[in-house]
């Protein structure tokens, strides 16, 4: 087991999740969002529902959880929800204009109403400028949190620009992850696209377009990745500095695998890059980042020949991989 799924598994909010629902043993992550799975599939079959589109399953949970979506485009929409919140649930100590300027994204709230027929929970995400993308997979991951139990009995929480290493917050986004990229719609037309697209990241991109166009990249490339049936690593590349040196020193400055995503067949393979990792000099991944066209970039390579800061090979066997960039991205694969 990982040393994250450790940390997983030792979270006290998480262990109270798992045993709610009667979980045990080790990997909690993969045994709740199995279950959060489940319950869909559960509703999915009691309303002999199977679903053709991705919407038609959000459309699904979103009702299951009782969950109603307000989604801020305009500034305006950001005035009209304030007054409509506090008129929902004016004990709420929430200001969406002071929530919105800084790094949250999304905010749910229990609502106040008794009407059984009103929903129990409101979501306001943010989608505005540069948080449009976003969005998508804030409104997946906001049900996803009510398809598990909260212990805590909250009744409000937020979603927020800022990385969440929170453990609950990992598992939360599996779930939704999971739900929001169904593998009954996407795995077969995934299939199809890795088998007549050039690259895996053509591939990646053809069936964004065709079942989840508002999706950002990173969510459904992280989920591509986790569907794809042989061993695929992939990186977002940046320049940055090693942990713990100042902004811009130029003694670590460098190319850097700002964003790790790999699925189990990789994980078994040996095929691994570690986040923050300097990417080579030699790599096409270099060429690929600086070319203004955004043009595929190809290359063998060799995982024994990339180094860690302290001089150590990824791979103490030589280990034949194929590397294709374009852009920010990279795929790594190996035994296609």
């Amino acid at each position: 087991m990982s040393r994250e799924s450790k940390r997983i598994d030792q979270d006290p909010e998480v262990r109270a999740i798992a045993d709610t629902l009667g979980l045990r043993g080790p990997n909690l992550k993969a045994k709740i969002c199995g279950a959060a799975v489940e319950r869909v599939i559960r509703r999915m079959d009691a309303l002999h529902i199977d679903p053709e589109k991705l919407d038609d399953v959000h459309a699904l949970v979103l009702d299951q959880t009782r969950l109603r979506i307000l989604r801020i485009e305009v500034d305006e929409d950001l005035e009209r929800y304030s007054s409509k919140l506090k008129q929902d649930h004016p004990a709420l100590p929430v200001q969406l204009e002071f929530e919105f300027a800084r790094n949250t994204e999304a905010l749910v709230y229990r609502n106040g109403r008794a009407d059984p027929r009103a929903a129990s929970y409101t979501a306001v995400v943010d989608a505005r400028g540069a948080r449009r993308f976003r969005a998508w997979f804030a409104e997946r991951h906001e049900p996803a949190h009510l398809l598990i139990p909260d212990p805590a009995n909250r009744t409000a929480w937020r979603r927020t620009t800022v990385e969440r290493p929170e453990p609950v917050e990992q598992v939360v986004d599996e779930i939704a992850s999971r739900i929001g990229f169904w593998e009954p719609i996407v795995l077969p037309f995934l299939r199809v696209a890795l088998a007549s697209e050039p690259s895996v990241l053509d591939a990646f991109d053809a069936t964004r377009e065709a079942l989840c166009p508002g999706a950002s990249q990173e969510a459904s490339y992280r989920a591509f990745t986790r569907l794809t049936p042989f061993p695929l690593c992939m990186v977002r590349v940046d320049l940055a500095c090693r942990r713990g040196d100042p902004e811009n020193d130029n003694g670590s400055l460098a190319l850097r695998a700002k964003t790790v995503l790999w699925n189990d067949a990789a994980d078994e393979a040996g095929i691994r890059v570690w986040p923050n990792f300097r990417i080579p000099p030699h790599s096409v991944i270099h060429d690929a980042r600086d070319d203004a066209f955004g043009r595929n970039h190809e290359g063998d390579d060799n995982l024994a020949e990339w180094r860690t800061e302290s001089g150590q090979p990824l791979a103490r066997v030589r280990r034949p991989i194929r590397v294709t960039a374009r852009g920010p991205w990279a795929t790594i694969e190996v035994g296609r």
